[in-house]
């Protein structure tokens, strides 16, 4: 009986070090999972043609702080006085709703003028003002310092915008205190690019 005892101890020893050792379990299920540097079955996330779940936009925007968070759905004078011309520079230049559903990431550049830095928060309004998406600043756009030397590297932003018709980005400069229009302008509708 000891015997049997040391040999069936033994055995679940070696289970549970391999893994196998299933307790209480009725049904079997699999999740496939690729591991880094391999690809899954034909659909499964990762493989070849599969594509990526689409985020929901209000997760996207959750990523923001409590501060940002809260002047969506106000509007941007509510939020900083808008500069006059000429207290930045900057462009709104890219949307894509790939992998987002209810709005798109968006991008762009902008440097303060006044304060000679790149700003870090963007806000996109859309056509009445109203705060639509939140932008971070920091991201690298040589492309722009090799236009304009008396910027940095570090120009570009990046965030999200909910959908909405004629949306504008905004520079907060002047610590918080202003909001600097940038060029162009994009309508952020459902099927956009």
């Amino acid at each position: 009986m000891k015997r049997q005892i040391g040999t069936a101890a033994a055995l679940i020893s070696i289970a549970i070090l391999l893994g196998t050792a299933v307790v209480g379990c009725e049904k079997e299920t699999t999740t496939t999972v690729p591991v880094a540097g391999e690809q899954g079955p034909p659909g499964a996330p990762g493989a070849p043609g599969a594509a990526a779940p689409a985020t929901p936009i209000q997760h996207e925007l959750s990523t923001f702080s409590d501060k940002q968070q809260s002047w969506l759905g106000r509007h941007v004078s509510d939020v900083a006085s808008v500069s006059p011309a000429g207290s930045c520079q900057g462009v709104f230049d890219g949307v894509s709703s790939v992998g987002v559903t209810g709005g798109a990431k968006v991008s762009g550049w902008a440097w303060s003028s006044k304060e000679k830095v790149a700003p870090s928060e963007i806000l996109l309004a859309d056509d009445a003002g109203t705060i639509v998406g939140l932008a971070s600043g920091g991201f690298g756009r040589p492309d722009v310092f090799t236009a304009l030397p008396e910027t940095n590297e570090k120009t570009g932003w990046e965030g999200y915008s909910k959908e909405a018709r004629s949306v504008s980005a905004y520079a907060v400069i002047e610590g918080g205190r202003e909001a600097c229009r940038l060029s162009q302008s994009f309508d952020i509708v459902p099927g956009a690019p």
